[in-house]
């Protein structure tokens, strides 16, 4: 997603909500982002479930899609590979996302 739409203002951030004490240690989840190539974006570290449950978030993992206003426009539970349904149906959601203009959805 990032080097398909990056350059056309997709951000991505990567929210890491520890399950395990070893999973609380910041170079810990470091050495992992590396580990699996998710280093292209930045990531948040959510120690004290804070940020989980402001979102009353309940699955692992799950993925947000926020328009421009910062609005959540799609939750997706599970994970998603590369050319399976939900990859393609996620692809389509943020072009219409990023063709919005940044007033296109009315404020609430």
């Amino acid at each position: 997603m990032e080097k398909r739409f990056g350059s056309r203002g997709l951000v991505i951030v990567g929210v890491h909500t520890p399950e395990f004490a070893k999973e609380r240690v910041r170079a810990n989840v470091e050495a992992a982002v590396k580990e699996h190539g998710l280093d292209a974006h930045s990531h948040f570290l959510d120690v004290h479930s804070n940020y989980w449950r402001a979102l009353q978030n309940e699955y692992w993992p799950a993925i947000y899609v926020l328009d421009k206003q910062g609005r959540i426009r799609d939750l997706m539970v599970g994970e998603v590979h590369v050319d399976d349904r939900r990859d393609k149906a996620t692809i389509k959601l943020v072009e219409t996302l990023l063709a919005e203009s940044d007033t296109a959805v009315t404020k609430e």
